[in-house]
Parts: structure tokens; C-alpha cells; sequence
């Protein structure tokens, strides 16, 4: 094998009449979501400084939403020998370059007309059946109701300085349905969870006009994130096969973040800013995907009372399921630069540019693997530590192009049992390109291409030398 990581594997003396239609399978994803939303907003002077304007507002907010999935997947399977590859209209697509490498060849394929004209529902032709395997374990239903209400107090102090105070309330009360499924296709029966919660987020924020054109903000806010509507569900997957179990968890919080930032904004008389900054963060309860390789019985009969036990005694299985931990701390830096190069001779004046960069560096509290240890040196997931966007830009009355770059460091993105386990997001460069040309009033021609660096999807496992997918 002269490339092991391109590796190439040539069958010799196969041909097309070597293949038949074996089965085809047909997928259809159906979530439904509705949304009831009322609000009701007041404002009034109120002012405390004398010569100075001061604005109180006040107001509230109730959403109620529903939303379900109902998955399914089918196999059709032909009664009857069905033709061979070789009397089967066929295509080739042999385009080069192929992201996986020249060496190999794409090929032919079967035509999607002919597959799109397929009787599959000719009980006569095709044997149809489900595939529970495929949708059980994703279906749920969900509703979410969320009473909020807030006060707000803006208020100028001086000409140059003024604040922004103020707290907001969200009451969110939940309620989920999800499928009990055994050995991936057998539904158990359902299980249903009510949960209540109360967030309360106060902020405060400082805006100072040093001169004209220079802007300084510091700000105190705080803020949520709720967890996604499947790892709340109160569904459980059990595959003896496998010797693992998956669940959801409606009993996981909202992440509740505190802010500090810092900004500072310089404003150029044409167009443009240069602005940097500082940040701080504090995150409770944030959540992480929890992976215990040595669940036992006893695990799970605490974890579900009630539900038939399908770990043997005696032995060990993996288990999953998405919680919270204590808390993170993430903090960095960011710059920015966005300027108009106006001042230029002639047509360099349409020229353009913006650059940005990021840093950001986190530490999480409270994460424990399979044997019930705290694990150390673990970052928050889906943090790029560097990041670097750039463009170059033109524009005048009838040609207008942008070249862009976009950089991501390799950053941390699934939590496992331990340091070997967890999964990488391998670093990131994409270029990319759009142009537009304005032919008449009525006219532009646009064209844009996305990727130039053509980067491929890369994980690894631990180190970058473990290939993940």
C-alpha cells in the first residue's frame, strides 16, 4: 500500500453483471413546530439627573410552543430477480479533481431517472417494510411554555457618559414524550417528564463618547442557553447488541452565563472602525455529553426506576447521555479592523479591507468520566482558540468583487471517557470568492465560488494523527 492514508483497492475480473438491485430505502424526516407569541412593551421618561434624558421601559412576554418528530424509514425490497447492472441505464462521472484523491475514479452509476421511476409502492414489484432501527429512538414530542418580563432603565449621567440598567425574569416550564426502544427497533412503551425553572438575568452596561469618533463600553450582562429539544427528551435506547444505552435527560438546566466585557471603538470620518476588547465569561451549568464505559445494573436501577433492567449483573455497558456541569470559565480577546480605502488615487479608492481576530481560551469545572473521576484540563466544546477572518474588497458604479479567508484552529468538540476518547475539530482555512457585474439598470450578473482551498471535513481522536471521520 504505497499511501495509507489514501489507501487503494482495485477488483479485478468484476463486472457490471456481477451486481443486481438488492434493496432501496426511503427516509422521511417530519418534525412540526408551532409557536404562540404575545407581547407587551411600555416606555416613559425618567430621568434622575436634572438636563439629562432618561427612559424607563417595561414589558412582557409568553411563548408557547409545540414540537414534534415523527421519523420513519422504509426498505423496499424487489420479489422478483430484479435486472443487472450491466441493462440498467447507467452515467459516468468521472470528474477530476476528486476530493478523496486523483487516484481514484467516482465511476458509474445507476441513472436517477430510472431509480425515480421505480413503482416502489407495486406491492406486486417491491416488498415494503419499516426500519424501526432508523427512527424509534429520535421521535418525541415536546412543549415549552416561557413567561418573561423585564425592566429596563436607560439614563444619561452627562453629555458623554450614560448607562443602561436592567433585569429580566423567564419563567420556562417544559413538558417531553419520548420512546423506551430495545434492541434499536422494539418500542417499550413512552416515558413523560414535567420540569420548572426560573432564570433571572440582570445587566448593566456603560457607554462613554471619549471623543467624536471614540466609543469605550464596559459591560456586566448575563445570559442563557437552553439545552436542544432531543437531549431533553426523556427517551431511552437500549441496544444488548452493542452492550450500550443512550438517554436523554429532562432534568438537564439551562446554561446560565455572566458576562464582562470590555469594548473600545474608533470610528474613521469615512467609512470604517477599528475596534478591540476584552472578555470574560463564567458559565453554570453548562452541558457536556457524559460517557460511562462501565455502567452496572445497579447504575441503571437508580437511574430509571421502574423500567425493565437489561443490564445482566456482572457486567459492564456504555452508557450516554447528555448533563451538566459545574461551570466554565472562558475568557480572551478580539480586534477588528473595517476600512474604506477612500483616500486612494483613482480607482484604488474602491478597494476595501477587513480583518479579524479572535482569542479565546476556556476551562471547565465539573465534568466526570465513567469511574466517577473529575476530568482535568478539559476546554468548553465548540471554542476555537484562534480565529482569523480577512477580506479584500472593490467596488465601483458597475463592478463590485470580494475575496475572503477564514481561519479556525483545531478545537475540542465531543467529550468521551477519557483523554483518548474525546473528539477534535481539525483546524479550518476556507477561501472564497464572489463577483458581481451591473450590465444595465435592470441587469447584474453575479457568480460567487465557495472553498477554493477546497478543505476537507476532518475529526480526530486525542491527537491529530487519529483520524476521526
Amino acid at each position: 500500500m504505497k499511501n495509507p492514508r489514501r489507501p487503494l483497492a482495485l477488483a479485478s475480473g468484476v463486472t457490471d453483471g456481477d451486481f443486481s438491485l438488492s434493496e432501496l430505502t426511503e427516509n422521511k424526516d417530519f418534525t412540526k413546530e408551532s409557536e404562540l407569541g404575545l407581547k407587551l412593551n411600555l416606555r416613559f421618561p425618567l430621568s434622575v439627573v436634572p438636563g439629562q434624558k432618561g427612559r424607563m421601559r417595561i414589558g412582557g412576554r409568553l411563548r408557547l410552543k409545540d414540537k414534534e418528530r415523527e421519523n420513519d424509514f422504509f426498505e423496499y425490497t424487489p420479489i422478483d430477480d430484479f435486472a443487472t447492472l450491466d441493462k440498467m441505464p447507467l452515467f459516468s462521472w468521472n470528474k477530476q479533481p476528486f476530493q478523496p484523491g486523483n487516484q481514484y475514479i467516482p465511476g458509474r452509476f445507476v441513472s436517477p431517472e430510472f431509480l425515480g421511476g421505480l413503482d416502489l409502492g407495486n406491492a406486486a414489484k417491491f416488498e415494503k417494510e419499516a426500519d424501526p432501527s432508523e427512527f424509534l429512538a429520535v421521535n418525541y414530542k415536546a412543549k415549552e411554555s416561557i413567561l418573561a418580563g423585564y425592566v429596563r432603565w436607560d439614563q444619561d449621567i452627562t453629555t458623554k457618559l450614560s448607562f443602561i440598567a436592567g433585569v429580566r425574569f423567564e419563567h420556562t416550564s417544559t413538558k417531553y414524550d419520548g420512546n423506551i426502544v430495545e434492541e434499536e427497533e422494539t418500542l417499550k412503551g413512552t416515558r413523560s417528564v414535567k420540569n420548572n425553572y426560573l432564570n433571572v438575568l440582570p445587566g448593566l452596561t456603560f457607554k462613554y463618547n471619549a471623543t467624536d469618533n471614540l466609543v469605550l463600553r464596559l459591560a456586566a450582562t448575563t445570559s442563557i442557553a437552553r439545552p436542544n429539544y432531543y437531549d431533553n427528551a426523556p427517551y431511552l435506547n437500549i441496544v444488548p447488541e452493542d452492550e450500550a444505552i443512550s438517554a436523554g435527560n429532562p432534568e438537564l438546566k439551562a446554561a446560565y452565563a455572566t458576562n464582562f466585557d470590555f469594548m473600545a471603538e474608533q470610528y474613521f470620518k469615512s467609512v470604517g472602525i477599528l475596534s478591540g476588547g476584552v472578555f470574560y465569561k463564567n458559565i453554570n451549568d453548562f452541558i457536556y455529553t457524559y460517557n460511562d464505559q462501565q455502567y452496572t445494573t445497579a447504575q441503571f436501577a437508580t437511574d430509571f426506576p421502574g423500567q425493565a433492567n437489561p443490564v445482566p449483573a456482572g457486567v459492564n455497558w456504555s452508557y450516554t447521555q447528555a448533563r451538566n456541569g459545574n461551570k466554565v470559565k472562558v475568557y480572551g480577546f478580539e480586534v477588528a479592523l473595517q476600512r474604506q480605502l477612500d483616500f486612494l488615487p483613482g480607482f484604488a479608492k474602491g478597494f476595501g479591507i477587513y480583518v479579524n481576530y479572535t482569542f479565546t481560551k476556556s476551562k471547565a469545572d465539573g465534568v466526570y468520566n465513567g469511574d466517577g473521576e473529575k476530568r482535568e484540563g478539559v476546554t468548553l466544546p465548540g471554542t476555537a482558540p484562534h480565529m482569523f477572518n480577512a477580506s479584500l474588497s472593490f467596488e465601483n458604479r458597475i463592478f463590485t468583487a470580494r475575496i475572503s479567508g477564514n481561519y479556525a484552529a483545531s478545537y475540542f468538540d465531543e467529550l468521551g471517557g477519557d483523554d483518548f476518547e474525546d473528539r477534535f475539530y481539525d483546524k479550518q482555512f476556507f477561501l472564497d470568492l464572489n463577483a458581481s457585474v451591473k450590465l444595465t439598470r435592470q441587469v447584474r450578473f453575479f457568480g460567487e465560488a465557495n472553498n477554493l482551498t477546497n478543505q476537507p471535513l476532518r475529526y480526530y481522536q486525542g491527537i491529530r494523527e487519529r483520524d476521526a471521520g
